[in-house]
Parts: C-alpha cells; sequence; structure tokens
C-alpha cells in the first residue's frame, strides 16, 4: 500500500487512495520498531531459552551469512539489475558496487544491514554490562543523540532503532507478568492516541526527529508494542487462532520470511510498471501486489533452497 502514500515519490498511481494513505501513516509508526523488537524477542528465546550462546565471533559470523550475504548477493544479482531494466539511474558503472558498499539507493534491502549492526551492539550490551536498567539507558541515550536518517553503513539508523530491539528482547525476558485483555486493549487505544499525535506533529512541523518528536515516537511505540506482544499472546489461547498457526500456509510463510522481505519489493515495481497507470481500484491493486509479490517470492526462495543456493536466502552452512 506504500504506492498510495503521498510521500512516495517513485510511482504515482492514476487512482488516489486516501484510506491506504492515511493507513500507511500509521503503518510508518510501527513497522520499523515491530520488526525489529520481534528480533530482540527471538534472540531472547534462541539464546537464553534453547541455550544457543556463542563467543562474539561465531554470533558475528552467523549474522553475516544470515543478513550480510543476502544483502550483497540480492543487490548484485536482483535488485539493482531490476531497477536498471526498469530505467532507475545511479547504478550505471561503479555505482552499483558503490550503492552496495554505502548502503544507498538499494530499497528496502537497507534494514538487513542496520539489523546486523543492532545484533553486533546487542549481543555486547547483554554479554558485558549485564544490568537490565543500564542497558535501557543506554540504548535510549543513543536513540535520543541519533536522527534515524539514512547514513552510510546504515549508523545512524542503527543507533535509532536499538532501543525497541532491547523492548523485544525484554518483553520475552519477562513475558511471565503478561497483561489481561483488557488492559492490553486499553494500551492499544494509548497507543492510536499517540500515534495520531505523533502524526499530527511532524505534519505540522515537517520533522519527526526533534526531541518532542522523539519523545512521541518512543512512548507510542513502547506502549504499542506491549500491546500487541500482550494481545497476541491472549489471542494464542484461543483455538481457532492457534489452528490458524499451524496451518500449512501459516509454515509455509514462516519458513520463507527472510525469502519474502528480500525479493517482494523489486516484484511490486515489476507489477506496477505494467498496471499502475491503469484506473484500477486501489485495494485490488494492493491485493494483487501483496498476493503476487508473496507468491513468486515463496517460489524463488524454494527455488534457492533446492538448488543449494543457501548464500542467497540467509541458510548458509
Amino acid at each position: 500500500m506504500i504506492i498510495y502514500q503521498s510521500s512516495w515519490n517513485i510511482y504515482e498511481p492514476a487512482v488516489e487512495s486516501e484510506f491506504f494513505n492515511n493507513l500507511k501513516l500509521y503503518i510508518n509508526v510501527i513497522q520499523m520498531p515491530l520488526f525489529i523488537s520481534i528480533s530482540g524477542y527471538l534472540y531472547y528465546f534462541y539464546i537464553f531459552e534453547k541455550k544457543k550462546q556463542e563467543n562474539l565471533t561465531s554470533f558475528t559470523w552467523k549474522k553475516i551469512k544470515r543478513l550480510l550475504f543476502p544483502y550483497g548477493i540480492v543487490s548484485l544479482i536482483y535488485f539493482i539489475p531490476i531497477r536498471m531494466i526498469l530505467g532507475f539511474d545511479g547504478y550505471q558503472g561503479s555505482g552499483a558496487i558503490k550503492a552496495v558498499l554505502m548502503v544507498s539507493g538499494i530499497g528496502h534491502l537497507w534494514y538487513l544491514v542496520m539489523l546486523f549492526n543492532v545484533s553486533i551492539i546487542a549481543y555486547a550490551l547483554v554479554k558485558y554490562i549485564k544490568n537490565d536498567r543500564s542497558i535501557i539507558i543506554i540504548a535510549l541515550l543513543v536513540f535520543f543523540i541519533s536522527s534515524g536518517n539514512p547514513s552510510k553503513f546504515e549508523i545512524k539508523r542503527t543507533l535509532f532503532y536499538i532501543i525497541f530491539f532491547m523492548i523485544g528482547y525484554y518483553l520475552r525476558k519477562y513475558r511471565h507478568a503478561n497483561l489481561n485483555m483488557k488492559q492490553n486493549i486499553r494500551l492499544f487505544i494509548m497507543h492510536i492516541i499517540l500515534s495520531v499525535a505523533f502524526i499530527i506533529y511532524i505534519n505540522t512541523i515537517g520533522s519527526n526527529f526533534t526531541i518532542v518528536g522523539k519523545l512521541l515516537f518512543i512512548f507510542a511505540n513502547t506502549v504499542g508494542l506491549i500491546s500487541y506482544y500482550g494481545l497476541s499472546t491472549n489471542s494464542i489461547e484461543n483455538s481457532k487462532i492457534s489452528n490458524t498457526i499451524n496451518s500449512k500456509l501459516f509454515k509455509t510463510i514462516d519458513r520463507n520470511s527472510l525469502g519474502i522481505y528480500l525479493f517482494h519489493e523489486p516484484i511490486i515495481f515489476i507489477i506496477y510498471s505494467f498496471i499502475g497507470s491503469k484506473s484500477i481500484y486501489p485495494i485490488f491493486l494492493v491485493l494483487v501486489c501483496l498476493i503476487l509479490s508473496s507468491s513468486i517470492s515463496i517460489v524463488i526462495t524454494e527455488c534457492s533452497r533446492k538448488m543449494k543456493f543457501y548464500a542467497l536466502i540467509g541458510e548458509g552452512k
């Protein structure tokens, strides 16, 4: 639905959608903190519950294979070539190599580099500082001094988002302190109110990186993440939802989740280059992009797995 966001300047849809534009404004508030917090949540699960503790060298190498290998390979043999075919500039000559090395102009793939950085820093914080309060204070301090803007090697966004990795980490660590359904719903309502206040604020002043903007952002997302995780835990107790999680479709998506992320964006660009200029109902175009980009990404991931091209999909042995 990003294609209907007014700030997206890659393609201009023939039919505008105020609904999807406003919905994407909200999603922009929660999506990155949510994704990163899931990584922190799973980090605690694997390290401390599955007892898969590793030294820094082993941990770093595993993250290189999981995140940086796919980043470099997908950028060079998939993302950039498709962009060049579709008429994007900036990749001629040594431009492609520079884009990959500087983490510039590589679309959604910047997230992999940032997540790698965050994972290594989080490992060091947990291993060497250990005190929960000190770790949160450090993560908050770097959040407030960082801009969250794109930068070389994604250093600024690393500092900006590491607090959300740690929030996910502590949500798993202290999961037994879960709130009940009513309390989580109240928190979710508070999250929506704070998110709307943040959106109004940044639309008024034109920047979300002031102190006030950061305070609104951190409060909205902290409350939101607690409520999202709490509501998820409450909902899993429902047998119908539990059955859905154990369904074949859900397991297929789960197994290929990284591949879906790696391959989906260029597919959306290709779809949009063919039908985006036509007068199509927004909901139809969104569904076409969602279904086709996810399905094709899963096929590419499964084919890579069958051909044992594990480095491409972050499953290097």
